[in-house]
């Protein structure tokens, strides 16, 4: 106490004060230090944001080349063909002035069979052979088979290759003529179909 006393009246600071200068120090370099930790700590952010920006922008460049990617795809992807029920008109030298127009369509196809070896043509009712050529003719008329009225089935040509037939639908506002052709292991084949005025197999 004593020397504290003695040191306060030489200095003219109070005891408290003198007692204090080494916690005022140690605050000042606290202070100090918490100060540069604080500008390092900023810069590391803002070091941390410009590298988060760069991540967003190569992950944004990356979602813009992956959208694209998908684009190209796509449009690879889609692909047009020939319509399934296209068909051309054909001019023929025709003097049957029951025929309104003749077609032929690209897209045909023999119908299949379960007939093998060498093909006999049938024409009677409910065989294997007239029953594939029902089929063909609906289908080159784009009827149902059940919306359909034969009329008649008859030789085209070739014999056992070639056949014609004329048919309607069931309320005989649409009629035709067909033309068949038969494919080895395949079936009847449409070739050509007539768009008929009348139905001149009508009895």
């Amino acid at each position: 106490m004593i020397i504290i006393v003695a040191f306060s009246i030489l200095t003219g600071k109070p005891a408290d004060q003198a007692g204090g200068g080494d916690h005022a120090e140690k605050t000042g370099e606290n202070a100090a230090a918490e100060r540069k930790n604080s500008k390092e700590e900023g810069k590391g952010e803002a070091s941390g944001a410009g590298v988060s920006s760069d991540n967003a922008a190569s992950e944004g460049e990356a979602d813009e080349t992956a959208t694209g990617g998908g684009e190209d795809a796509a449009e690879s992807q889609t692909v047009s063909g020939p319509a399934e029920n296209q068909e051309v008109e054909i001019a023929e030298n025709e003097n049957d002035p029951n025929v309104i127009k003749t077609v032929v369509n690209p897209s045909w196809k023999p119908v299949g069979t379960v007939q093998s070896g060498q093909h006999v043509t049938r024409y009677d009712e409910g065989t294997v052979d007239r029953r594939e050529m029902d089929r063909a003719m609906a289908y080159a008329a784009g009827l149902a088979e059940d919306d359909m009225i034969v009329w008649w089935v008859g030789h085209g040509g070739e014999p056992n290759r070639n056949v014609i037939g004329t048919i309607t639908s069931k309320d005989q506002t649409k009629i035709f003529r067909v033309y068949l052709e038969w494919v080895d292991g395949q079936g009847w084949k449409p070739v050509k179909l007539q768009y008929l005025r009348e139905n001149d197999k009508k009895r």
